[in-house]
């Protein structure tokens, strides 16, 4: 999956298990920032409404929560990291953030 930030950065969700992060604008030079640490595919991305968080999931059973700064990228910090039902052979399918930004829903592959 492929996300626009509401500040215009680009997000794209990697079969590789990392994540890569353009800035869309003159300053972000036109390199990705690459956000590693699933261990397996990344199947979905999606950017909080404030631009400052970006969730993931993943066939690995893990959903992350990546704290990331505005405007260009240049850092990020793992906020969290939950494995769904504590099974990691679970994959994650999708992740979607509430329209205030207060709360995250994800679907997995066994349908929980």
């Amino acid at each position: 999956s492929v996300a626009y930030s509401p500040d215009g950065r680009l997000a794209s969700a990697s079969s590789d298990g990392t994540i890569r992060v353009w800035s869309m604008d003159s300053e972000g030079g036109g390199l990705p920032l690459v956000l590693a640490g699933h261990t397996g595919e990344v199947g979905s991305v999606h950017w909080n409404p404030s631009a400052t968080r970006l969730a993931s999931s993943s066939t690995d059973g893990a959903v992350r929560i990546w704290e990331l700064g505005e405007g260009p990228v240049y850092s990020t910090t793992v906020l969290s990291q939950v494995l769904v039902d504590d099974m990691e052979s679970d994959a994650i399918t999708d992740v979607a953030w509430a329209p205030d930004g207060g709360g995250l829903a994800s679907a997995s592959s066994s349908g929980h």
